[in-house]
């Protein structure tokens, strides 16, 4: 599960309440209650009492756990704020791929802190758009997200992996194989990725083919889109890195000259330190393993001296 399940499932053990624990965590109380099932359906029991509002055994168990973890990991980044001499890198993630692959960046924190115990990493996770924003201004080192080209000057990307875009639609739509673009003429309702790269490669996307679906709704959120999709009348385009989270749904590739391509932005050559080569070495390192088989996903390789 991905991080925030932790937080999710604790926030409703100290309220009870469903409605308030939502409250709490700024979300809808709809979108708890299938969180809370889907966890339930992947434990394989009960984990929340609805009638009595409280955890059932199973859930205090998780909650235990959950507990424990979350005091290593808050433990684990104090002390990383808190090494002496240390020198921070600021570091930017897009939001959109650490829902995809919520444990890459702890992997990161672990590989880099043996590499250099000495470093000291901040990391922030940001809409695609805001991290250029940032790195431009130089309040970010190095950011690593979903990209297209732009005009931004001085901008300089490292490409890391190529990703073909999927169609999600509802199990048991008509299929689509010959020509999976015409399930978004059919159903005419569409979720976009909201402040990221991943929109404007969609939105070229549906341009190249001359779809104008009929409502779209934008959202930063996979989790968001799954309850959309599970209404049976949206689908969504998603990255082939995405495709774990929509396993529920039927997913097409699409053969399409438009890509996700992801990799670092950086600022000019004065970033190219060796602890900042040895990061971005080890983020590919780690993306090539969880992606290696995936045949929807190739890694380019070599560096972009080109501005973005």
């Amino acid at each position: 599960m991905q991080y925030k399940s932790l937080k999710y499932m604790l926030a409703l053990q100290e309220e009870r309440v469903l409605a308030t624990a939502a409250k709490r965590l700024d979300i809808s109380q709809s979108s708890l209650s299938l969180f809370l099932l889907r966890l339930e359906e992947e434990a394989g029991t009960p984990l929340y009492d609805r009638k009595m509002h409280c955890m059932t055994k199973a859930g205090e168990l998780y909650c235990d756990g959950a507990r424990k973890i979350l005091n290593l990991h808050d433990k684990a980044m104090d002390d990383i704020k808190t090494r002496p001499d240390s020198k921070a890198i600021l570091f930017g993630a897009d939001i959109c791929i650490s829902e995809i692959v919520p444990s890459l960046i702890n992997s990161l924190l672990e590989k880099i802190a043996m590499a250099y115990p000495q470093l000291r990493l901040q990391v922030s996770f940001l809409p695609e758009a805001r991290l250029r924003d940032l790195i431009q201004q130089k309040k970010l080192d190095l950011a690593f997200s979903y990209f297209q080209r732009s005009g931004i000057d001085n901008l300089r990307r490292r490409e890391i992996m190529a990703e073909t875009f999927i169609l999600v639609v509802p199990k048991g739509f008509k299929p689509y194989k010959a020509n999976p673009f015409t399930a978004l003429n059919s159903l005419k309702y569409i979720s976009m990725f909201r402040d990221t790269s991943i929109r404007s490669a969609c939105d070229a996307l549906l341009f190249v083919h001359g779809i104008s679906p009929f409502v779209q709704i934008e959202s930063g959120s996979y989790a968001f889109t799954q309850s959309l999709m599970e209404t049976g009348s949206y689908t969504t385009i998603i990255p082939s890195g995405a495709v774990g989270l929509f396993e529920r749904f039927d997913l097409y590739p699409l053969e399409s000259e438009v890509q996700a391509v992801s990799g670092f932005y950086l600022h000019g050559h004065e970033r190219e330190t060796p602890q900042f080569l040895c990061l971005m070495d080890v983020f590919e390192q780690l993306l090539h393993a969880m992606y290696t088989e995936s045949s929807g996903i190739h890694f380019p390789g070599g560096t972009s001296d080109e501005p973005a």
